[in-house]
């Protein structure tokens, strides 16, 4: 819409201006008036007006004085002046203001219209212009944007040197020089609520951090996106000291102000000093042991790695376990009692370390054994320790883990003398993509909705949705890891139509959204 503000004392020329010019122009035009300067200002100020007519003598603030107060302020439209005085001074005054004319009244009708119809395409194709260029800006700056935190995040991840030296001359070029003595990574993660919205959260803890970042002077600070959760802090410095002075310093901050404006559960850890970009991933791989430490010691401040206790401990790795102990599946029954003893050791670095290792043997084990023994792995992965936020939380979910995982094995056993359960399985590992359910299940193998049902519950512990469910999912995981299809894609070739749904049933399975997933598969390889 094209607003034109009319500025005259006598409100029968500014009506007799809006008439002449709304009868004879086409233009989608919208007048707003002004009987005075000091008006003419304040109507500017909230309008915001593409074009001015105004006249010069009027009450109070003048035309004159309105044009000069107005070249002042933030917003500067074209200004036309329509005057009854020929007087080359008013003219002159007008012109070093920057007034495009200065026309005399009465004015000329057809003259006058044609000028503001002039007016009106040119300053519309300027203002239509002016905004694609902010778009293209923009549109820069968020591809800049995007560059900087991608390559941020692989100097932080990656340990390949070449690639490193690579990043960092890129990223001299994006304004980021990492041209100090030593650098330091630093984590911040934070509990959201299940009522909260997830991506204002993950906003304002973002920009708490950066203005904590601002208010200290670390422009050598950046806050890198790396989880829905999680985020990397990368600080740099001439000195040592100095660093380490304002990484405490500037976590303090944060946590405080946090607990203040969101009041959420938050954790922070710091990796070791390291002397150039290239050993970040280190320092970054630091940081995560000394935040996992926080399940088994007070997590109100920050959890430094230099901190760690590097006792051994009397607890070695979850033991080897032989051919025939995987396939009999007695090997949950070590793993439990592995898992008892070790989370009841005092805290240190070896200790987080075996925990993590044991948990990826374990994964290992249970998967030979349903390969083994041509099943489908019917448990819940268990959630990456880095993103269990409460020692509460990770005893229940390693119990919960641990018992699907046994519930699975038992299951398994059963179902293996039931060729009838083993082909309706078969036949939805084939099939879960495209547009199978209960009724249709039953229909093909000659049987009641009710008896397949029954014989999901009764052999494999899980009903015959959370079975299906549980395919679709994993082929999801599939797709997402190892493809760049979109998540319309994927909804389609798991057999979920809708993604809002598949979107929802994933991070309620996984807890990750599939793009968190796909990121944490990514970070992975």
């Amino acid at each position: 819409m094209f607003t034109i503000l009319i500025a005259d004392d006598e409100a029968i020329i500014r009506r007799g201006i809006i008439a002449m010019l709304s009868r004879e122009t086409i233009e989608d035009v919208t007048f707003v008036e002004a009987s005075n300067g000091l008006e003419a200002l304040e109507i500017c100020t909230e309008n915001k007006p593409d074009l001015v007519i105004s006249d010069i003598r009027m009450p109070g603030v003048d035309g004159l004085e309105f044009i000069k107060k107005l070249q002042s302020s933030d917003h500067h439209p074209d200004v036309i002046i329509l005057s009854g005085y020929e007087d080359f001074s008013y003219a002159k005054t007008a012109i070093s203001l920057g007034v495009k004319e200065y026309i005399l009244k009465p004015v000329k009708k057809q003259a006058f219209v044609s000028l503001i119809s002039k007016y009106i395409r040119e300053i519309t194709l300027r203002n239509v212009q002016a905004e694609e260029e902010e778009k293209e800006r923009a549109s820069v700056k968020n591809v800049s944007a995007a560059l900087k935190h991608n390559m941020l995040l692989e100097l932080i991840t990656s340990v390949d040197s070449a690639k490193i030296d690579s990043v960092v001359a890129r990223l001299s070029t994006l304004g980021v020089a990492l041209d100090y003595s030593v650098y330091l990574c630093a984590i911040l993660q934070f509990q959201i609520p299940d009522d909260a919205n997830t991506i204002y959260t993950g906003i304002a803890v973002q920009s708490i951090a950066n203005e904590v970042h601002f208010q200290l002077g670390l422009h050598s600070a950046e806050v890198i996106d790396a989880e829905n959760n999680f985020y990397y802090l990368l600080y740099g410095d001439r000195d040592k000291d100095k660093l380490l002075s304002d990484v405490k310093q500037s976590l303090s901050w944060i946590r405080k102000l946090i607990k203040k404006n969101i009041d959420l559960p938050l954790f922070t850890s710091v990796g070791s000093v390291v002397f150039k970009p290239a050993y970040l991933s280190q320092s970054g791989k630091e940081a995560k042991i000394a935040l996992i430490s926080r399940l088994f010691v007070d997590s109100s401040s920050a959890h430094f790695f230099s901190y760690l206790d590097l006792q051994e401990g009397n607890v070695e790795k979850l033991p080897e376990v032989d051919d025939k102990a995987v396939l009999s599946g007695t090997f949950i029954d070590t793993a439990n009692a592995y898992f008892d003893r070790i989370i009841k050791q005092p805290v240190s670095i070896n200790r987080i370390k075996l925990l993590i290792d044991s948990l990826l043997l374990l994964e290992k084990y249970t998967y030979k054994y349903f390969v083994s023994r041509g099943c489908e792995l019917s448990y819940v992965p268990m959630r990456p320790i880095e993103l269990i936020c409460t020692d509460t939380q990770f005893h229940k979910e390693l119990a919960h883990y641990m018992k699907m995982v046994k519930s699975s094995v038992a299951d398994s056993g059963v179902s293996e003398h039931n060729t009838l359960l083993a082909e309706m399985i078969k036949y939805i590992q084939v099939n879960a993509s495209s547009d199978i359910n209960l009724n249709s299940v039953a229909e093909h193998f000659s049987r009641t909705p009710s008896y397949v049902s029954s014989l999901f519950t009764k052999l494999k512990g899980q009903s015959f949705t959370e079975m299906l469910t549980m395919q679709r999912i994993n082929i999801a995981k599939e797709l997402l890891a190892d493809t760049n299809f979109n998540i319309t894609e994927i909804s389609q070739r798991s057999g979920y139509g809708n993604p809002k749904y598949l979107s929802s049933v994933f991070k309620k399975i996984t807890g990750m959204t599939p793009n968190a997933y796909r990121k944490h598969c990514w970070l992975e390889k």
